[in-house]
């Protein structure tokens, strides 16, 4: 999650905070949008408030830990909703899960909706993702679904999101 912003970063000064008009500190100044190395006036900042949780976890920890469920997600519209009957069409839901992971041994499965993470109501694929890489590997948590008409609840022991850049990218929730 970035805020675009129209500051002028160039390369080398990323990293830097971004203001409000009201002088608060609102991000931290990361990458430009740029077809030809230069600034044409779009950037992306990372949000204060996330970079926060980065700082806690380095000042605590030492180390950035984010947790790893080991699904791929999708936001579960109107006509997904209706098609699976759930009482509300808010949710994310489970389009795979990995073979080894900590939601195929919690026993998700394809097609279920996730309603709830850790007592946190998830109405969107997006909320699921910062709820599960927010809470901490190892942690043992309550996952609220919808399968084949009706609530269930599971538990699942979150397993370590990986730290590369490169898979961070390409990986799922």
């Amino acid at each position: 999650d970035f805020l675009q912003i129209d500051a002028p970063i160039n390369r080398g000064n990323s990293g830097g905070p971004v203001f409000n008009v009201d002088g608060e500190v609102v991000g931290v100044s990361t990458a430009i949008f740029s077809p030809n190395g230069g600034n044409i006036g779009i950037g992306f900042a990372i949000p204060a408030n996330q970079a926060r949780l980065v700082v806690d976890q380095l000042r605590e920890h030492g180390v950035v830990e984010r947790g790893w469920l080991g699904v791929e997600i999708q936001d579960l519209d109107a006509e997904l909703a209706t098609g699976l009957d759930p009482d509300s069409p808010n949710g994310a839901l489970v389009a795979s899960v990995g073979a080894a992971s900590p939601a195929a041994a919690a026993g998700l499965e394809a097609g279920d909706v996730i309603t709830r993470f850790a007592g946190e109501a998830i109405d969107s694929a997006r909320t699921l993702s910062r709820a599960v890489g927010a809470t901490r590997p190892g942690s043992e948590v309550e996952i609220e679904i919808w399968r084949e008409g009706r609530r269930q609840t599971l538990e699942v022991e979150l397993g370590e999101a990986e730290q590369t850049a490169a898979t961070a990218a390409a990986r799922s929730t």
